[in-house]
């Protein structure tokens, strides 16, 4: 997929201010950007974290709520550790913000330690994109700068899935399924959200990450949240899923450091 050349070759800039937040729309309250497309609205707010819902008709749906979070990682004795937003200055921006902008978004995350990151966003073609830049590194250790997809549990307000019968589950969630291609052959594996033996981490799944992933569901009309990547050979996701596949999953993108400046190294999401 194509991105906006304006998009590929948007400046870092330094800001001057916090983000400011959209203040005409009563559902986008404390959001510094936000989008809206057929089936979903996505909102960035000035907390740092995003938001997407799943939206039917002009109507959001309740408990489907996709957060989005970027993260700035630094690796401490050999475990990678999400610094916090520095007290001042956490999140800046030159970038306008608003409603449904054609050109990319920038937002600088400034961290404790010093390591500065800038996220930019945009939408394109049904999409929404998130391409990361590291500014500054504020520590000699290595930092790597992600951005995590949180599943939730939209199950968790029908009926209570631990009194159903295997038969049940099966007949609850018949059309809902979870795919994904593998990261090291690209093979495409496809499994039922009612499986719950199935070790979506084992050996013959996605043990070493995924390039792209689908999660289809009757909670949100049937359609698919898709989160994926510009090109293969950018970086990998990583599935962190709750016990039961059904009760949610974080998937985590991980860009290669080397890529980083590579056109095609983003992440991207969007319900279908």
């Amino acid at each position: 997929m194509k991105i906006p050349t304006l998009f590929l070759c948007f400046s870092a800039l330094w800001a001057k201010a916090e983000l400011p937040v959209i203040t005409e729309e009563m559902k986008w309250l404390g959001y510094f950007v936000a989008w809206d497309d057929k089936y979903y609205d996505y909102g960035f707010g000035d907390d740092g974290k995003g938001k997407m819902h799943f939206v039917k008709g002009k109507e959001r749906l309740g408990h489907t709520d996709f957060v989005i979070y970027c993260k700035v990682q630094e690796q401490l004795k050999g475990k990678w550790v999400t610094r916090k937003l520095a007290e001042e200055n956490g999140l800046t921006s030159e970038s306008k913000g608003g409603r449904n902008l054609s050109e990319p978004v920038s937002v600088t995350f400034t961290v404790t330690g010093g390591t500065k990151v800038e996220f930019m966003q945009v939408k394109s073609k049904g999409q929404m994109i998130i391409k990361p830049k590291i500014l500054e590194k504020g520590s000699e250790n290595p930092i790597r700068a992600v951005v995590e997809l949180s599943i939730p549990d939209i199950y968790k307000h029908s009926r209570r899935k631990e009194q159903l019968t295997a038969r049940e589950l099966k007949k609850e969630l018949r059309s809902d399924t979870f795919s994904a291609v593998r990261a090291e052959d690209g093979k495409k594996i496809k499994v039922k959200l009612y499986d719950i033996e199935i070790d979506i981490l084992g050996e013959d799944y996605l043990k070493k990450g995924a390039r792209e992933i689908e999660f289809k569901s009757s909670k949100i009309g049937g359609r698919s949240l898709n989160a994926g990547q510009g090109s293969d050979d950018v970086g990998i996701l990583e599935i962190k899923p709750s016990k039961k596949l059904y009760e949610g999953m974080k998937i985590l993108w991980i860009p290669d450091e080397s890529k980083l400046s590579d056109k095609d190294c983003y992440f991207t999401f969007s319900i279908n």
